[in-house]
């Protein structure tokens, strides 16, 4: 039986995976590829020997180790014909966890502003409006007299 260290195949704690991304607190972000290496694996259980593409990037110390769809993703994007070409874009980076027993970093490309659907727009503070006009009150109908005048009778007044 053959005992391997396993951060030798993880890449070490410089990996980016989905834990650093929850650590982060995000789910997606942006990067800018600073540089390609290539990483050998070795062979371990029925597994043969492999190397992959590794994406380093600006903005953080880990590295993306490429799996074949993201792989395909930026040869499809940015050129299968050279890495160089890959140096400098900016690329999407998003936990897919709709499996989350098998979540992990799918990368996208970024979306151009074309492609963005429009920012709401906050509507304006309303505008404070003249209160409308108190109607008129209506005038006394003229058979009402004003003053009424009248002599009031007590009759319960003792003479």
């Amino acid at each position: 039986m053959s005992d391997f260290n396993p951060s030798e195949f993880a890449g070490g704690s410089t990996t980016l995976n989905v834990e650093t991304m929850k650590t982060w607190g995000i789910s997606s972000t942006i990067f800018t590829v600073a540089d390609i290496k290539k990483r050998d694996y070795e062979a371990r259980d029925d597994r043969p020997a492999t190397s992959k593409l590794v994406l380093v990037f600006d903005e953080c110390e880990e590295e993306l180790p490429l799996n074949p769809t993201n792989n395909r993703f930026m040869m499809k994007d940015f050129g299968a014909e050279s890495t160089n070409a890959w140096i400098g874009k900016k690329v999407v980076a998003t936990v897919d966890a709709r499996n989350p027993s098998m979540a992990w970093i799918a990368l996208s490309a970024v979306p151009s502003a074309a492609a963005l659907p429009p920012r709401p727009v906050r509507p304006a503070a309303p505008v404070a409006q003249a209160a409308a006009p108190k109607p008129a009150p209506r005038p006394i109908a003229a058979a009402v007299p004003s003053v009424v005048d009248v002599e009031f009778v007590d009759p319960f007044a003792q003479e």
